[in-house]
């Protein structure tokens, strides 16, 4: 091979690489790729980001991680999104990503109906006071999976009274 085809070759890799690299130069660029009709939030957590972000029919959770061909996705989980119906909370509204250091419980909640979403580990009660039809709070248990006790996980209506996991009275 001469030296112009080597030079040739060499571009051709270089603009390719490019191309694609550009595409997923943003998180944002590639979660608009994957349905996101709105970013809910961006949480770095050391090498990756945790991007909560509302597809319609689901919010998703998505680790993203920023490699050779630019941003990619690593892990995915999603949570009903019943934010054009009348729900208040179910099971189906909640859902956990994390990545290799810390977790995030997430999902839809009726904000004209709930006050807070509370979360007890241990000594911890993490009480997330709601403003918006989403929400997020870490998981500091030691379980990676997301798992909890029925007792672990409520929510609190405006008037006070608090249901838990798995809110059958609301159903």
């Amino acid at each position: 091979m001469n030296k112009s085809m080597i030079a040739i070759l060499v571009i051709l890799i270089i603009s390719v690489w490019g191309t694609i690299f550009y595409q997923n130069s943003s998180v944002e660029r590639v979660a608009d790729k994957r349905g996101a009709i709105e970013i809910l939030e961006q949480i770095n957590i050391g090498e990756s980001t945790i991007v909560l972000y509302d597809s319609g029919d689901y919010i998703k959770g998505e680790e993203f991680v920023l490699g050779a061909l630019g941003w990619g996705v690593k892990t995915i989980s999603q949570a009903t999104n019943d934010r054009n119906d009348e729900t208040v909370f179910r099971p189906d509204n909640l859902s956990h990503i994390n990545n290799d250091d810390i977790g995030f419980y997430y999902g839809y909640v009726n904000s004209n109906k709930v006050d807070y979403i509370r979360f007890k580990t241990g000594d911890l009660d993490i009480k997330y006071k709601v403003n918006s039809y989403h929400w997020y709070i870490p998981d500091f248990s030691d379980k990676k999976d997301g798992s909890f006790n029925a007792e672990q996980f409520s929510i609190i209506l405006k008037d006070g009274t608090e249901i838990y996991y798995p809110f059958e009275e609301l159903q």
